[in-house]
């Protein structure tokens, strides 16, 4: 079984990610208990995909969206995402970057920004899309100067929060024709 994402919790505890389950494994003992486990359906390939704890919060995007669970309580929650291309993209996360106390996510064509508190609110009502791009995916989000790069399928861009810009920065067919 293939093991991705370790997240450390405390110093005795680590988070792992193992196909649609995610475990704790205790220090030094080895312990190993799941603590999370999605429902992926008859799909063979679904699977957890991404670790990342912010605050009190671990979140968990699998292939078939992002789910967030409290580290405290043990409670579990989906996060419904208002996306256009959920259907087409079936809600697979590629990215999730945690951004002067922001959580910035990429699912598909599609980049979202949200707080704790937007994310305790997930469960009952749908979050809505910071950005929307065509044809392409979001796969990594870094800052860099007061605004974020955006590694995708199609190049860099650089995306200025405040201002709602985008601009191209580097195309990935440039490396191909030598420009």
């Amino acid at each position: 079984l293939p093991i991705c994402f370790p997240v450390t919790i405390r110093p005795d505890s680590l988070l792992l990610a193992i196909n649609k389950a995610v475990y704790q494994l205790q220090l030094p003992s080895l312990q190993l208990t799941q603590i999370f486990e999605f429902d992926g359906g008859n799909n063979l390939n679904a699977r957890v995909g991404i670790l990342k704890k912010f605050n009190q919060l671990l979140l968990i995007g699998t292939s078939k969206g992002l789910y967030a669970y409290d580290l405290k309580t043990a409670l579990h929650w989906p996060i419904e995402l208002t996306t256009l291309s959920a259907a087409r993209l079936g809600n697979v996360v590629r990215t999730l970057e945690v951004i002067d106390h922001q959580l910035y996510l990429g699912i598909g064509s599609q980049l979202f920004r949200l707080t704790e508190a937007e994310l305790r609110q997930a469960a009952s009502q749908p979050l809505n899309t910071v950005a929307l791009f065509n044809d392409l995916q979001v796969n990594k989000i870094l800052p860099a100067a007061g605004a974020l790069l955006l590694g995708t399928t199609k190049g860099l861009f650089r995306f200025d929060d405040k201002r709602q810009s985008f601009s191209l920065l580097w195309r990935s067919s440039d490396i191909v024709t030598g420009k």
